[in-house]
């Protein structure tokens, strides 16, 4: 089995716009509970190399089914909102990888119209992202954008980043294929993490490969993708305050002593 939902009538299409009033188009799910009020948490999906596909929509869905609002977000623009041809996706990816301004705009303006949904809490937006979209989620971080509250980069491209400028505001995971990205990958980003005072969190998956998260991809891997899935649940969670810690310290415990040899009867 898969995670992917197979029920996608509770999107609605949204039109709207960046600073310079290029048109975009996502696609807003919300909780059932919705309709009976807001202050939910929200978290903006970024697309993978392909645009704003069934994909992007099935996991805005999920995250309403979690009990969030989920927002698939554009980068490309409303006249390459789906880019099946091949020589287009590169086109299109190299454009918003070389032009970090560009790319960060794209994004903080989801974010920022996420934060004008009637059922979403401002205070409490995380961003997630695929591919393409794991990488923005990075340059977001490296840029030192501080309007969300986590964001989480799944199998995103790892080198070619931008310089960490001011510090790393928002908690920020990262999961990765262990056979997707290089070890030196890992370490120039711990470093360059670390340097910027992130709060970070790095998973790898071994024999994994790049896109193990998409449904349809022959990389698709079950495992890897729940696996992704639930620490992606437990990390917002937290960065929302959802989920607290105390410490697991037992205030008793009851145990009994039990003598055994080894196979040289060793006691």
């Amino acid at each position: 089995t898969t995670l992917a939902p197979t029920n996608l009538t509770t999107l609605t299409m949204v039109n709207y716009t960046d600073i310079d009033e290029f048109l975009l188009q996502g696609y807003k799910s919300v909780p059932d509970a919705a309709t009976s009020g807001g202050g939910f948490p929200a978290v903006v999906v970024l697309p993978d190399w392909d645009g704003v596909y069934t994909y992007e929509q099935q996991r805005a869905t999920m995250l309403a089914d979690m009990g969030y609002v989920g927002f698939a977000a554009d980068i490309y623009g409303i006249n390459d909102h789906i880019v099946e041809d091949f020589g287009r996706k590169v086109e299109l990816a190299t454009l918003y990888r070389s032009n970090v301004t560009l790319f960060v705009q794209r994004i903080k303006a989801a974010v920022n119209l996420v934060k004008t949904f009637d059922e979403v809490d401002p205070e409490k937006v995380a961003i997630i992202g695929y591919c393409f979209g794991g990488t923005g989620v990075l340059d977001y971080a490296l840029t030192g954008q501080d309007d969300v509250s986590a964001l989480v980069s799944f199998h995103g491209g790892l080198s070619m980043l931008p310089d960490a400028g001011p510090e790393i505001v928002p908690k920020l995971l990262v999961l990765s294929g262990g056979s997707d990205d290089t070890s030196t990958d890992i370490i120039d980003l711990e470093d360059t993490l670390s340097a910027a005072n992130g709060t970070w969190e790095i998973t790898r998956y071994s024999g994994i490969e790049h896109g193990f998260t998409v449904f349809s991809s022959n990389a698709y891997d079950t495992w890897a993708d729940e696996r992704s899935w639930e620490s992606m649940s437990t990390f917002l969670s937290e960065a929302f305050g959802i989920t607290e810690y105390s410490g697991n310290q037992p205030n008793a415990f009851d145990v009994t002593g039990v003598d055994y040899t080894d196979v040289d009867g060793t006691e």
